[in-house]
């Protein structure tokens, strides 16, 4: 990883936690799918951090996981942008409920805002939920 984010050092955050498709030692192994999805998301996290459209730790993106479960992944409640691995994610499904481990919750509000989202509209892959400066004045405006 570069750029000036420090690396993060709370529980859940080292790489291992989470293997890679087809390693055989670590965490549970992901199929090749959710792998990638991580790996987007992470990216996303951190590029949204960059260009500045975070607001401490209320902002949150998810993904869809392809399947009949209906999961998606999460930012851990408690992290900020630039501290979002693909190994701290944390995969949830419709109900809120916290699939496989995790060592971070997950911030109730994110889950209302994006479970209701993704249960409601099946071809919504990915939901941002930011609140940027600009986005904040033009909702101000009357």
């Amino acid at each position: 990883m570069s750029g000036s984010a420090a690396a993060p050092t709370s529980p859940g955050t080292g790489w291992r936690s989470t293997r890679r498709p087809g390693e055989n030692s670590g965490g549970p192994a992901l199929d090749q799918t959710e792998w990638q999805l991580r790996q987007d998301l992470a990216a996303c996290y951190r590029i949204f951090d960059h260009l500045g459209w975070v607001e401490m730790i209320y902002n949150h993106i998810t993904v869809r996981i392809p399947g009949p479960e209906h999961h998606f992944l999460i930012n851990p409640f408690g992290l900020m942008y630039r501290e979002v691995t693909v190994s701290n994610l944390v995969k949830i499904d419709l109900e809120g409920r916290i699939i496989g481990a995790s060592a971070w919750p997950v911030n109730p509000a994110g889950f209302v805002i994006h479970g209701a989202i993704h249960a409601a509209i099946p071809e919504a892959h990915c939901v941002m939920h930011t609140h940027t400066t600009a986005g904040m004045a033009v909702a101000c405006k009357r």
